[in-house]
């Protein structure tokens, strides 16, 4: 268990580390080579003719994320390791932030679950915290959240001696916050909640954390201020493509042709299927674009009916939105999210920002996705509307 002991000093301001940290960090070096982990010592004084108090801040927290760990997760080891290599590599100071960027449906947030999962299993991150980031209140709610579930861990910690959360509240610039309890207030200050919450964060030693800012869909309040500048590391995922200038941003495609074949299949549990029906499984994945979410409905929608693939097409071509409406009783891995909602609010939030440019996709709908002319949007002169040749750029 990675924990620091601290005392608290009210009249200084720097964390000063104890006489022994050089040879405790030497020695901590020398055992997790050897596969053992401890942990270097800290000490703050409380200062006053208060004695001196000691408490525990344990920097391993339990994982405790919001979906289950997908089961049918499928392919992305490239992307995975691409969020690997960017953290591992990055030399610049402050929190490394790394973006998922793509289209509704894509699987941005089911990459972030695995990473989630499987780097902390690894031992690779000893906390993982999960924030909605929909709106400024959810982001609160979610640093509340983190914030009670760091105390938790603080108490276990120091089992089973009793533990102080008036010292703990004072160390955390919380004091007056956490009741006998140790529950924070519903009403807290959500200014005081993440001040102290970044306290945590750059603590020394306290360097292998991950926030996951899933959904960051919505930037007209600034997301980035509620992102640490130091300690750890920053995960985010987001419709949007404008956090390349604060991130290492990798925009996600569909799986590729085989995954996309493979995971219908594996959903509509066709365990040996037939050479035709492999065909016909690429023809449908083909025509959902290759987007997880939707190759999703459509196995699970195969499976419950329990109707042939080929049975599948005609059915898609002619009710394409019950087709991709429908969730299943058991085990759906995306909130409430379908594959028809997911691409229906993308488009809501084209049409708010450019009718014009939806209006070019509700026509390109229409016109189906192979070999549309340019030149519907043209004169007769052969020149373009120079809105559309902008617009144009954005959306092919």
């Amino acid at each position: 268990m990675d924990v620091m002991d601290f005392t608290m000093d009210g009249d200084e301001g720097e964390e000063e580390p104890s006489a022994n940290t050089t040879f405790n960090n030497q020695r901590n070096h020398t055992m997790m080579q050897a596969g053992i982990v401890n942990n270097p010592t800290f000490n703050i004084t409380q200062g006053g003719i208060h004695p001196m108090k000691k408490t525990k801040f344990s920097y391993d927290v339990s994982l405790d994320l919001p979906f289950p760990r997908n089961r049918n997760f499928t392919s992305r080891r490239t992307e995975l390791e691409a969020i690997d290599i960017y953290f591992s590599g990055y030399a610049y100071g402050g929190a490394p932030i790394y973006a998922i960027t793509g289209t509704g449906g894509v699987g941005k947030t089911q990459i972030a679950l695995e990473y989630a999962y499987t780097r902390y299993a690894a031992r690779r991150f000893t906390a993982i915290f999960w924030i909605s980031t929909a709106t400024e209140e959810s982001i609160q709610g979610s640093f509340l959240e983190i914030m009670q579930q760091i105390i938790d861990e603080q108490a276990r910690a120091s089992w089973p001696e009793p533990f102080d959360y008036e010292t703990i509240g004072m160390g955390l610039g919380v004091s007056g916050l956490i009741d006998g309890n140790g529950r924070i207030s519903r009403d807290s200050d959500p200014s005081l909640i993440q001040s102290a919450l970044f306290n945590w964060f750059k603590l020394p030693g306290n360097d292998k954390w991950l926030l996951i800012f899933d959904n960051a869909d919505d930037l007209s309040f600034g997301v980035d201020k509620y992102f640490p500048n130091r300690g750890g590391y920053i995960l985010v995922t987001s419709r949007r493509p404008e956090f390349s200038h604060c991130a290492e941003q990798a925009n996600l495609d569909g799986l590729d042709e085989e995954s996309a074949t493979n995971l219908l299949l594996h959903l509509a549990r066709l365990r040996s299927p037939t050479q035709n029906e492999i065909q016909q499984a690429t023809e449908v994945v083909k025509k959902l674009g290759f987007l997880p979410l939707a190759i999703t409905h459509a196995g699970c929608f195969i499976h419950e009916m329990n109707i042939p693939m080929k049975e599948y097409l005609r059915y898609y071509d002619n009710t394409f939105k019950e087709a991709q409406s429908k969730i299943p009783k058991v085990g759906w891995l995306y909130r409430e999210d379908t594959a028809v909602t997911t691409w229906e609010i993308s488009f809501a939030e084209i049409q708010k920002q450019d009718e014009q440019a939806a209006a070019i996709l509700l026509t390109c709908g229409y016109l189906r996705c192979n070999n549309i002319p340019e030149t519907l949007w043209g004169s007769e002169d052969g020149k373009y509307d120079p809105v559309f040749e902008i617009q144009r750029k954005f959306i092919f």
